[in-house]
């Protein structure tokens, strides 16, 4: 725990994103990100103590990238379906300020898709979706303590639903 801290960061980067219409039915996209996040200055208010300059700003992976894709499938009576597809990846980071390797997360990537049926008219709609559907772990969140080990937590595990909407106009 930081009490009394005081830091100054710089961040700089890149984001690139790409949209392409392939057919009248088939939309695909991309993006990518680039960070460059460090702490200029991060010292103890109280002591003056030069605490952690120069590190990586936690949860700043370097590059990032996603790639996604939907396709549309029009239906006799004008009712639609549409599958989705969506990859998200996020490079190696650090989880805590003082970029011990203990707080090192890996990079990983989450995979989601999506079928849905929409009404003619726009009030019914039924999702079936599943996400991180190859069941990536990674944690969320990280404690490094000298007292009690490192505490750990997880994301969600693959899940899967459905969700029905009914709109009223």
């Amino acid at each position: 725990l930081l009490v009394g801290a005081n830091a100054q960061a710089t961040t700089s980067g890149l984001e690139l994103d790409v949209t392409a219409l392939l057919s009248e039915n088939w939309i695909v996209s991309a993006s990518y990100g680039y960070l460059d996040a460090e702490y200029d200055e991060f010292v103890d208010a109280a002591t003056g103590d030069d605490l952690f300059s120069g590190n990586t700003l936690p949860r700043s992976a370097e590059n990032s990238y996603t790639i996604n894709s939907n396709y549309t499938f029009d239906l006799s009576g004008g009712s639609t379906i549409d599958f989705g597809l969506n990859y998200a990846y996020k490079g190696d980071y650090f989880l805590e300020v003082s970029n011990v390797p203990e707080s090192i997360e890996g990079g990983y990537g989450l995979l989601d898709a999506n079928l849905s049926w929409t009404s003619a008219d726009g009030s019914w709609e039924a999702i079936a979706w599943g996400k991180n559907i190859t069941d990536e772990e990674f944690r969320t969140h990280t404690i490094v303590s000298n007292v009690s080990g490192t505490v750990d937590l997880w994301n969600m595990p693959a899940t899967y639903g459905l969700t029905v909407t009914r709109n009223f106009d």
